[in-house]
């Protein structure tokens, strides 16, 4: 618990001063890097809404993401990129 309260702590602060979600991650991997041990990890995905109704994830620590089938099975790598959120 006490490694996700620096976790969340470091970006708070971050996102309210970074100009870019990639600066937000980059921000908090260097506080969190001075306070894990050996046996601690941390995965987070940032994401930013942009006006224009895309938006920039920045993925940290987790593996790349997979399409998975109806019936629970991959279905290969999926798509990673801008992506526009407004459903036709």
């Amino acid at each position: 618990m006490q490694l996700a309260a620096v976790v969340l702590g470091a970006f708070r602060r971050a996102a309210s001063t970074a100009p870019l979600v990639g600066c937000v991650a980059n921000e908090v991997d260097a506080v969190v890097g001075g306070v894990v041990g050996d046996e601690d990890f941390v995965t987070a995905v940032v994401a930013e809404f942009h006006p224009d109704r895309t938006v920039a994830v920045v993925k940290c620590g987790h593996p790349p993401p997979v399409k998975v089938s109806a019936r629970w099975r991959s279905a290969g790598p999926a798509w990673v990129g801008t992506v526009n959120y407004d459903r036709p």
